[in-house]
């Protein structure tokens, strides 16, 4: 027969109780993340961020004090901002320089000489190319 073993006894330091396994996603990138992980993903200010959030662009949750957007989410935003700057179509040289100022761009002047394809195809044959073609443009002196 074996002892009898009162409950205050057993040894508690042995226990079977195991913690959930920690499974991050295989790509090791985390899934979602708070405002200040998507700007710095981004490259963007919280601030601009934050503002997607609010104004609807961006789908967030906040189930406490910090909003939380998913990566995939983000991507998405990104590549649609992206494309919207890509795709940009300016009615006068107005307009163009505006832009360019509001992304740090210097403006381009409507009198400056402009050359001709001519000039401009003689320009880039003359230029020094890599191995597949694309020019190399060397810093001025």
């Amino acid at each position: 027969m074996r002892p009898s073993t009162r409950h205050s006894e057993i040894d508690m330091t042995k226990s079977r109780v195991t913690k959930a396994p920690n499974n991050p996603p295989t790509n090791g990138s985390k899934r979602h993340g708070r405002i200040e992980d998507i700007a710095a993903r981004t490259s963007m200010t919280h601030w601009a961020v934050e503002e997607a959030v609010r104004n609807g662009d961006l789908p967030a949750i906040k189930p406490g004090k910090h909003y939380i957007i998913s990566m995939a989410d983000a991507d998405r935003w990104m590549e649609k901002l992206m494309q919207r700057d890509a795709n940009k179509t300016f009615n006068n040289i107005a307009e163009l320089n505006a832009w360019l100022k509001r992304h740090g761009h210097p403006p381009i002047d409507p009198n400056a000489p402009r050359p001709t394809d001519e000039e401009a195809q003689a320009f880039f044959e003359n230029c020094e190319k890599d191995e597949d073609g694309n020019i190399i443009l060397l810093p001025e002196e």
